[in-house]
């Protein structure tokens, strides 16, 4: 379960071309039942992997991320 909810997260910052803390949130809350700090704790550990960073205010997916998921498609 923990990692669909990741997985999610992460293509929903894909798919939008980054998105707020908040925004974040909101969808994981939306769509997972998630509470603000859970989704919080989530951005922490996928930010430590490398899979996302910071860019004026918004979170967006790494270079290394989306050949992942370029990967995962095959």
């Amino acid at each position: 379960m923990r990692q669909t909810r990741i997985t999610d997260m992460l293509a929903m910052i894909r798919d939008s071309e980054g998105a707020t803390t908040l925004e974040i949130q909101g969808f994981m809350l939306a769509r997972h039942g998630l509470k603000f700090k859970t989704t919080s704790d989530y951005l922490h550990e996928i930010w430590m992997a490398g899979m996302i960073v910071e860019d004026t205010g918004r979170w967006i997916v790494t270079d290394k991320l989306k050949r992942l998921f370029g990967a995962m498609k095959k």
